[in-house]
């Protein structure tokens, strides 16, 4: 199983830290990974995007795509990157889970 967790805006990947150690403990044989938005982390000198998509190429120059069955799980921003990520790129993730995001897909009250 591959997890690739992405964080919400102003967040490098030390925000999946606690998680992080839980999930590794419990599941050794699970590749993690928490790549950088721009504007944060390893990233911290570059500027983030005014556009959603524009942050996966970005996100891609980070990560090598080599296993079929990837997680892929955003937090607030993360989120909406998350599901912009799979919608242009479907055959690269087995399934999405959004934390705390915003979508089209349904008002901001629900």
């Amino acid at each position: 199983m591959r997890i690739i967790l992405i964080q919400g805006l102003g967040r490098d990947s030390l925000h999946w830290s606690p998680l992080l150690s839980i999930l590794q403990r419990a599941h050794p044989s699970w590749m993690i990974e928490t790549p950088d938005l721009p504007g944060a982390g390893v990233l911290y000198r570059e500027k983030s995007p005014t556009k959603i998509r524009d942050y996966i190429p970005l996100l891609e120059k980070q990560l090598v795509f080599d296993s079929p069955h990837t997680l892929l799980i955003g937090l607030s921003l993360g989120g909406m990157v998350a599901l912009k990520w799979a919608e242009m790129r479907p055959h690269l993730f087995h399934q999405l889970i959004l934390i705390n995001s915003s979508s089209r897909l349904n008002y901001f009250f629900q």
